[in-house]
């Protein structure tokens, strides 16, 4: 405690004021009316008291603090956050913190030793700040507690919203075990003043007795159930304990698998007996509780478990939370009441008095426990559903830029405190030393050295025994599996009777809750070490090492029902079938590319066409002729080559200015028929403009509203527009393709794309035209892309890749090649739009020819669905599918369970990261060069719509070169060789004057480009993991339409030079080649599955095509796992 001022009683008394009047006569000694002496007499108060308040800052009464009142308050701050991160301050730590503080501020405290405050520093600090701090004892949780994160909190909270959804709050059960010991603890007693160990006879001991206590979300307590620690069962430790009270027995004294299943079957399932609807049980994640047995018995009474997330019950179990604590309380009361009684002799609680103990206590619980249990189900947010009450208890972060001293001086003790300064720590390896018995050994004895050589040069290497292990197995081991594989068949003869498919379903379901394929692994094991104990006991702990790491691989991730067995199977199956999964087992067996195939691929064409279509159509009708000039009313009724002749400034030279005319007197003009002055002063177009249809003999949306000159920039704005409307389009029926199907996707972006360009006829100006488009760019890409993915489900692995090449040459190639013609032969823009817009109403009919997709529907637990369609494949393709084969297919669909992955994980892995953000900047280079190229068709001074042709006639050969040589030069050669030579052939075509040379070379680079483009989609899938490999896909597609938005404006600048858009387009390719150099090569790898093969595929590869070279210790050891651990 602080000491206590006492004055000394031989100083000097001083007055003692009242506040109010001292303050009064400041406030009159300020007014300046009166003096200093004449307000003092007046308040009857002393010059020098009433000088110090009105002319110097008072301090405090008494003793000065040490620091400052802004110091403290900062203090205080991080003192409660240490305490809310779990690193709470005592008062040494404080101390320390406050000599820290004054050394780094340089100040010297004399009052404090080597300015270290003091025991009553730390008293006076608290007393001071009472009402905002406090000293408590604290509870120590483990680290791994600590480290529970908000977001597995939330993840948690969205698997239980839904697994709990519709449940009656009395069907809800949380569970947990606990124990109950003969402590009653520790107890503030009265005693002599001065006594420093008080003492209290009492005998108790560390025994106890384990209970499984149970209780609903609307606050009723089931039964509890006692498990004794002892071999036998007697009748007295049963007796006139509390009503409906079980009681049981194991040598260990907790639960085990068979002791729980008892629990369920005599306790959870009376309980639920007049239950209706869906039960669940909520607890840890413990597999001493869990059996097959008891998995069928759950599932057979419609309950389901719902287990915690790990190391979280002291935030997320209602009894852990809530019930507990007081539990315990009143149970020390209830022993050390029968200690001080019936008890007092006893050494410890005897099992046959524990049950009414037991009932004592649960007496004592009866009037507070349903307010306890609700209180914690409320508290850990389960009933009601409240994810805020858990998250609420977690710590925030605190962001502060400017640090302050005392923010500092807390920061450096907690990263002592975290990270150690001391160095005192267990050595990470460790050599067993030879000592001969009775001799003592120094640190740096040489006794033992030797004898530690020689023994490691005796002792057989690790890795020397696993590979003796390998080589001796494969001489040896034989098939013991031939027997019962034979015995599987006998039986089946002629006159067998034949099962339905629904009875081998259900048979094949209740072989895989049995796990029959797990007691072959576990049969694999057992050989395992027999195998060891007949040949050498040296090599028993490297196999001891190699089924511990065996069995741990096969812990599930989630148990939400009992699949310990299945993942065991499935892995099994997966290294039997050749990583194949059910669906493509079925197309083996229905046909790669059989009739339907076939008829899907044709089903493909006028959507590929619509692909080309939707994409073009914009160049075509915008397209800006370019002989026009300023109209001149008074003109009009002469012939156009005169009219531009006579009104258009230089038009006798040929290079007339488009965009003013002269300003003379046109009466004058039409006298002479010749033209004006060339130094007449000219002005801007006024009345319009005239156009000459030579090279677009037709109108256009430009010519017609006269697009030119000042609004030149509406048509390349209007297609920029296009292709924000392919975003959204493509984030909107992505979103339904996932939520509703592929096919309900297909047919809303084709009625939104054909909408679109019907309404876009009717348009009349700038702002519903760009919206009109906008509907129209929604639908480009998703109105092919739905069917193309879907097409591919149903196409075997054989034929896929050229299928999805082919498709994407023929009927996209095809549209682009006839797309001119069209518009030559309908002669006008409108008819145009309505003959590439109307016909994608075909697309209501797809329902009726397309069938949906079998890979969502099993997604969406539609398998019977999947089934049907399945079914009309092997009908329409005259196969036939086994009856085993459909039947693993239904059993394995009906197991999955699909996981949603998020790309963000990409995104923190460091080399993922930089692989997937140069392949961005690849794609978006291809589709930059792609579109540029297209949309230059009509700057190479040759006919527009003969370039357009001859430069989508490219798709097709270069589409079909990619099939062809994609898996023999690889995916970097055909990505970046291609784009470099594009980029060379466009820096060429600067340096040719326009004509047939110079479209010539554009021809070739957009061959180049296209395979390019098409080699690039491929690289991508291979690179990305399987679980990212869809969103990394649609983020590339995303970041390729950002990249077209700026294709229309490089074509823009050639108003600034005319050669500037191939100077851009030629810069942008050589730069994503050279980009493009250092993603590592796929060709004849596996595509990675997880982040960590993801990662290795991009490290293991160099520029020069070959992987680095791994340690031959790495090899050996990846050699030897496969051989002895396949499914490892």
């Amino acid at each position: 405690m602080p000491r206590v001022y006492k004055p000394d009683p031989r100083g000097k008394r001083y007055r003692k004021y009242d506040e109010n009047i001292i303050n009064e006569a400041v406030a009159a000694y300020a007014n300046g009316k009166f003096s200093l002496k004449a307000i003092a007499e007046k308040y009857d108060i002393d010059k020098s008291v009433l000088y110090r308040h009105s002319v110097k800052t008072m301090k405090k009464q008494g003793g000065q603090t040490i620091l400052t009142n802004e110091t403290e308050e900062c203090m205080i701050k991080y003192i409660n956050i240490c305490a809310e991160w779990g690193c709470p301050l005592d008062a040494l730590d404080l101390r320390y913190i406050v000599k820290t503080y004054l050394d780094q501020v340089g100040r010297t405290v004399l009052k404090f030793k080597n300015n270290l405050p003091g025991p009553d520093f730390v008293a006076s600090f608290l007393k001071r700040h009472k009402n905002q701090i406090s000293q408590r004892y604290s509870q120590n949780i483990k680290k791994k507690r600590a480290e529970v994160s908000p977001n597995l909190i939330k993840e948690y909270f969205k698997e239980l919203e839904v697994s709990l959804a519709g449940i009656n709050p009395s069907s809800i059960i949380n569970y947990d075990e606990t124990n109950l010991t003969d402590d009653p603890g520790r107890k503030k007693i009265i005693t002599k003043r001065g006594t420093k160990y008080p003492e209290r006879v009492m005998n108790s001991s560390k025994s106890s007795v384990s209970l499984m206590i149970a209780a609903t979300a609307d606050g009723t307590l089931l039964p509890p159930y006692v498990v004794y620690k002892a071999q036998n069962l007697y009748n007295t430790w049963t007796e006139n304990g509390p009503p409906g009270a079980r009681y049981n027995r194991t040598q260990s004294g907790w639960f085990d698998a068979t002791i729980f299943e008892d629990w369920i079957k005599s306790i959870i399932i009376p309980h639920f007996k007049d239950k209706v609807g869906k039960k669940c049980l909520i607890g840890d994640n413990l597999s001493s509780h869990l059996s097959i047995e008891t998995i069928k018995l759950c599932h057979e009474q419609n309950i389901s478990f719902i287990f915690l997330p790990a190391n979280s019950t002291h935030l997320t179990q209602p009894l852990d939370v809530a019930f507990f604590r007081p539990m315990k309380i009143a149970w020390r009361n209830v022993v050390l009441k029968w200690k001080k009684t019936d008890g007092k002799a006893q050494s410890t609680i005897p099992k046959g008095c524990f049950p009414r103990l037991l009932n004592k206590l649960m007496e004592e619980l009866r009037n507070n426990s349903k307010a306890n249990i609700i209180a914690g189900f409320r508290k850990t947010g389960i009933y009601p559903i409240n994810e805020e009450e858990v998250l609420s208890r977690l710590p925030e972060v605190q962001n502060n830029e400017k640090k302050t001293e005392i923010e500092k001086s807390v920061l450096d003790l907690l990263r002592e405190m975290r990270y150690g300064t001391m160095n005192i720590t267990e050595p990470k390896r460790k050599k067993k030393l030879i000592v001969i018995p009775g001799r003592s050994v120094a640190s740096e004895s040489e006794d033992y050295i030797e004898t530690e050589q020689e023994e490691s040069q005796q002792k057989p290497k690790k890795a020397d025994l696993r590979s003796k292990i390998t080589q001796n197995k494969e001489n040896t081991t034989t098939n013991t599996y031939d027997g019962k594989e034979n015995n599987k068949h006998k039986g089946k003869g002629v006159g067998k009777k034949t099962k339905t498919q629904d009875q081998n379903i259900a048979e094949k379901e209740n072989k895989q809750e049995n796990g029959p394929d797990t007691e072959k692994i576990l049969l694999d094991a057992i050989n395992d070490f027999d195998f060891v104990a007949n040949n050498s006991i040296e090599t028993m702990p490297i196999m001891l090492e190699d089924m511990l790491l065996f069995f741990v691989s096969r812990s599930p991730k989630k148990i939400l029902t009992f699949i310990i067995f299945q993942d065991a199977k499935e892995q099994l199956n997966k290294n039997q079938n050749g990583d194949a999964d059910a669906l493509e087992n079925i197309l083996s067996h229905v046909g790669d590319m059989g009739r339907y195939q076939k008829l899907l691929f044709l089903a493909m064409m006028p959507f590929g066409l619509f692909f080309a279509y939707i994409y073009f159509v914009q160049m075509f009708i915008a397209a800006t002729p370019q002989r026009h000039w300023c109209s001149v009313p008074e003109l009009q009724h002469l012939d156009m080559e005169l009219r531009r002749n006579l009104s258009a400034p230089g038009a006798v030279t040929g290079d007339w200015d488009r965009c003013s005319t002269y300003k003379t007197n046109w009466t004058r003009v039409l006298e002479t028929l010749t033209p004006p002055d060339p130094g007449t002063p000219t002005v801007p177009c006024e009345n319009g403009w005239d156009f000459e249809l030579t090279d677009i003999p037709y109108h256009t949306v430009v010519s017609e509203r006269g697009w030119v000159c000042e609004k030149s920039g509406y048509a390349p704005t209007a297609q920029a527009i296009f292709f924000a409307g392919s975003f959204v389009g493509g984030l909107l029926f992505g979103w339904i393709a996932d939520n509703f199907g592929r096919v309900p996707a297909l047919i809303g972006s084709n009625l939104v794309g054909s909408i679109g360009g019907i309404a876009t006829i009717f348009t009349s100006g700038l702002w519903d035209f760009i919206a009109c488009r906008f509907l129209v760019g929604m639908s480009f890409d998703n109105a092919f892309m739905m069917i193309y993915i879907l097409v591919l489900e149903y196409v075997g692995p054989r034929h896929r890749t050229w299928v999805a090449n082919m498709s994407i040459a023929l009927y996209f190639g095809t549209g682009c090649l006839t797309l001119p013609w069209l518009a030559l032969w309908m002669g006008d823009w409108r008819k145009l739009l309505w003959l590439t817009s109307l016909p994608m109403l075909i697309v209501l009919f797809v329902p009726f020819v397309v069938p949906e997709s079998a890979r969502w529907l099993l997604t969406r637990g539609r398998v019977n669905k999947a089934v049907e369609i399945l079914k009309t494949f092997e009908r329409v393709n005259g196969t036939k599918i086994p009856d085993d084969v459909m039947d693993d297919f239904v059993v394995s669909a009906r197991q999955t369970k699909q996981e949603r992955e998020s790309l963000i994980i990409l995104f923190k892995n460091g080399p993922l990261r930089i692989t997937m953000i140069l392949m961005v900047v690849v794609y978006m280079v291809c589709a930059v060069i792609f579109d540029g190229l297209v949309r230059l068709s009509d700057a190479f001074g040759l006919d527009f719509f003969i370039t357009f042709t001859f430069t989508s006639a490219t798709e097709i050969p270069s589409v079909t070169f990619v099939a062809l040589l994609l898996d023999r030069w690889g995916r970097r050669v055909l990505t970046c060789g291609p784009m470099g030579i594009s980029g060379l052939l466009i820096l060429i075509a600067i340096f040719v004057p326009k004509g047939i040379a110079q479209a010539a070379l554009a021809v070739m680079a957009r061959f180049f480009i296209n395979m390019s483009y098409n080699a690039a989609v491929q690289w991508v899938t291979e690179l990305l993991p399987t679980g990212v490999r869809a969103s990394g896909s649609s983020v590339l597609h995303m970041s390729g339409y950002v990249a077209i938005v700026l294709s229309p404006f490089i074509v823009y600048s050639e108003r600034v030079w005319t050669l500037l858009p191939l100077v851009i387009l030629s810069v942008i390719a050589l730069a994503g080649s050279g980009v493009g150099v250092v993603l590592p090569e796929t060709m004849g790898r596996s595509m990675p599955q997880t982040m960590a093969d993801g990662e290795r595929l991009v490290r293991d590869y160099s520029l020069c095509w070959k992987p680095k070279s791994e340690s031959s210790e790495t090899a050996q050891w990846k050699n030897e796992k496969e051989k002895t651990h396949p499914l490892v």
